[in-house]
């Protein structure tokens, strides 16, 4: 599924107030480095040992993040609309970075 398509479902579930989850165990983080391992990849910015440190730092951080609210369940936050856009914006410039490192590398 693309970004795009992805970011549809999402605003989608947002309206209906549902939680904001991918399917197929697709998440923000995964598709930040495929884009950022592809963007660099085969340049002399690849370096395998950095970037699986990178990747491991993030699923650590995504990891704990998920134990830490996902006791929660499905109680109401307050501000959730805030937050939900929040997110939204902060992985779509995600992908707009690494999208511009892509077309400055090649």
């Amino acid at each position: 599924m693309n970004l795009y398509k992805r970011k549809k479902q999402c605003d989608v579930q947002k309206s209906q107030g549902k939680v904001i989850q991918y399917r197929n165990g697709h998440n923000t983080v995964d598709d930040y480095l495929t884009n950022y391992e592809a963007a660099i990849k085969g340049t002399v910015l690849w370096s395998e040992d950095i970037f699986s440190d990178m990747k491991k730092t993030y699923e650590d951080a995504f990891e704990q993040q998920r134990e830490m609210y996902g006791s929660m369940g499905t109680m109401p936050l307050v501000g959730k609309d805030a937050l939900v856009e929040y997110l939204i914006n902060y992985r779509d410039s995600l992908k707009e970075m690494t999208d511009a490192l892509n077309n400055s590398l090649n």
